[in-house]
């Protein structure tokens, strides 16, 4: 069923043009992005010290999956560096969204610092590295250790995987429709 569903949508997708394509992204990073939001408020709602740990980990976990989903998709020219940097300067600032909505300034910050660095190099542009994380994370990750049995819960683990996995797809069909566009 997956399959005849993916099928007809791929079929849609070169049989309609670049229009529905970029449409149908959208609609696939709007989708995301809803689980994005489902998956913050889990991370939101937890307590102080928790939910730093947390989001230090969203963060991490956002990195690894850039990581080897963005080599991937360059392997398969499926993308380009500079498509690839767009999608992880937008995820980072998806990351400066929740570190804000969790009055995290100076993360806040760095990762909008970070993403702006991105789009430079999503431009073509010679960029210098932002270098701010180790100060904003670093008194964190200690307490992150500390609290490491309670992120492998599987409420909380789960909130950060579908956060940092939500976050790649919503940004990466968002820069599709626009490159479709």
């Amino acid at each position: 069923m997956l399959r005849t569903v993916v099928a007809i949508v791929i079929g849609l997708v070169f049989c309609m043009g670049n229009d529905i394509a970029g449409n149908l992204d959208y609609r696939f990073a709007a989708e995301s992005l809803e689980n994005v939001k489902r998956a913050e408020r889990t991370i939101i709602a937890l307590q102080a010290d928790l939910r730093k740990a947390a989001i230090l980990s969203a963060g991490g976990t956002l990195n690894l999956k850039l990581q080897s989903w963005g080599k991937s998709e360059i392997d398969q020219a499926k993308l380009s560096p500079r498509e690839l940097y767009a999608v992880m300067a937008s995820s980072m600032r998806s990351l400066a969204a929740l570190t804000q909505a969790a009055s995290w300034d100076d993360a806040t910050m760095c990762h909008l610092k970070e993403a702006a660095v991105l789009d430079d190099m999503a431009a073509g542009k010679t960029a210098k590295p932002a270098n701010c994380r180790a100060s904003v994370y670093g008194a964190t990750q200690a307490t992150a250790l500390r609290l490491g049995p309670q992120l492998s819960d599987p409420k909380i683990a789960g909130a950060i995987n579908q956060w940092a996995a939500s976050t790649v797809l919503s940004n990466y069909y968002a820069v599709k429709a626009d490159i479709a566009r």
